[in-house]
């Protein structure tokens, strides 16, 4: 990317739109499948990011970044994805912010077959797989954009005080701005008590309590 360039936002917003266009021609009972897909499900489901780069041609759209995004959403950083088995700097770069961007919106929302995740938990199996799957760089501008504990996360801090994250001041992943509810001990705090951890270098996330108890798993039939 240049600095400045004016079409990035518009062709990413495209892409992103257009991103699954080709699902249009995957039969709905494997779309919607609540099951494990089979084997031969998951090559007709795999199939979309090809029927939609032949939809979207055939349709007069020429932007190379729009047609990357549409094609290559699944290519994985390893060289373990599809529909070309791209890898690492081989995937347009468009591809891998939309394959991060996708993964995301994918873990978050309710589908027929699964429940969302929390912004916190998808963030973490991000980051658990972005060494084989994602771009660095990409998940790290996820991460900011995010947050490590995005705002609503409850979180325990190192003095046994709880409460809600509310957002955070700087590019410090690890220390938002924290709305206390239960102070270190076990009282309820004041209403009002926001505690900087940007400011507060004594106390830090103990734990994010909204992860406690809960094991995930990340199919790629949910992109």
């Amino acid at each position: 990317l240049k600095p400045g360039d004016r079409e990035f936002a518009p062709s990413m917003t495209y892409g992103g739109l257009l991103h699954d266009l080709g699902k249009a021609k995957v039969p709905q009972q494997v779309l919607n499948k609540p099951g494990k897909l089979t084997e031969k499900e998951y090559e007709m489901m795999k199939a979309h990011s090809i029927y939609g780069d032949e939809i979207a041609r055939s349709s007069g759209i020429s932007d190379v970044r729009v047609l990357s995004v549409i094609r290559n959403h699944h290519e994985r950083w390893g060289g373990h994805g599809y529909p070309d088995g791209l890898q690492k700097n081989s995937i347009p770069l468009f591809a891998r912010i939309a394959a991060v961007a996708d993964v995301f919106d994918a873990l978050t929302a309710k589908r027929v077959y699964k429940n969302p995740l929390s912004s916190r938990e998808a963030v973490s199996m991000i980051l658990e797989s972005s060494e084989n799957d994602f771009d660095k760089v990409v998940v790290r501008e996820l991460l900011l954009s995010v947050g490590l504990y995005p705002p609503g996360t409850l979180v325990e801090l190192s003095d046994f005080s709880v409460g809600v994250v509310v957002g955070a001041r700087n590019t410090d992943l690890f220390r938002p701005q924290v709305s206390v509810t239960i102070d270190g001990k076990g009282r309820r705090a004041p209403e009002g008590t926001i505690v900087d951890l940007g400011l507060q270098q004594d106390l830090f996330v103990r734990r994010a309590l909204d992860d406690v108890g809960k094991g995930v798993a990340y199919s790629e039939k949910a992109g």
